[in-house]
């Protein structure tokens, strides 16, 4: 099968990366969606997700931000290719917001800088970040309110298609003097 016919819907329109992986999460369930290798203490560890756990654990955590937010800022989200990344990525977009990546990479002042500027009320961290600020929800966090919260987040609420998923501050594009609200660099 085409990738083209498979990335479309019944009519012809191409779907979002939200439908794409919800029909994935029905028809392939048990596949990996995500697979990571690292060395960590020279120790080799893989981590992975299926397309179910990739789905319903966005979900979940979607439930929790909409619930709790009072604004509908861009999500920070702070790590390094943990299984949990891309969970937290489709989580800040099926409520309606946009997302910003940071790699723990980046230094910690530039990091200050790009959480001044974005305002998120959110900061998702998958990795442990030098940084006292109550809007930071650890990776501990994540995985207790996968894992004790039940509410799933509805369609009605998925970001539309013209949004703005993601806004990417590279190494070369962020700029500390923006100081406009257009969230894009």
């Amino acid at each position: 099968m085409s990738r083209d016919i498979y990335c479309k819907r019944n009519n012809g329109e191409i779907m979002t990366i939200l439908e794409r992986v919800s029909l994935n999460a029905r028809t392939n369930p048990d596949r990996c969606a995500y697979i990571y290798n690292a060395i960590k203490n020279d120790k080799l560890y893989q981590e992975s997700l299926t397309w179910r756990e990739l789905n319903d654990f966005s979900d979940i955590l979607a439930y929790y931000i909409k619930e709790n937010a009072n604004s509908n800022n861009p999500v920070i989200v702070y790590g390094h290719k943990s299984r949990y990344m891309p969970i937290c990525f489709l989580a800040s977009v099926k409520t309606g917001r946009a997302y910003v990546p940071i790699d723990d990479s980046m230094p910690i002042g530039r990091v200050k800088d790009i959480i001044d500027s974005v305002r998120p009320e959110f900061i998702l961290s998958t990795e442990d970040i030098d940084l006292e600020d109550n809007r930071i929800i650890k990776l501990s966090d994540i995985k207790n309110i996968i894992n004790n919260t039940g509410n799933k987040i509805t369609r009605d609420t998925w970001i539309a298609k013209e949004d703005v998923y993601y806004i990417y501050i590279g190494k070369y594009w962020y700029s500390q003097r923006s100081t406009d609200n257009h969230w894009m660099p």
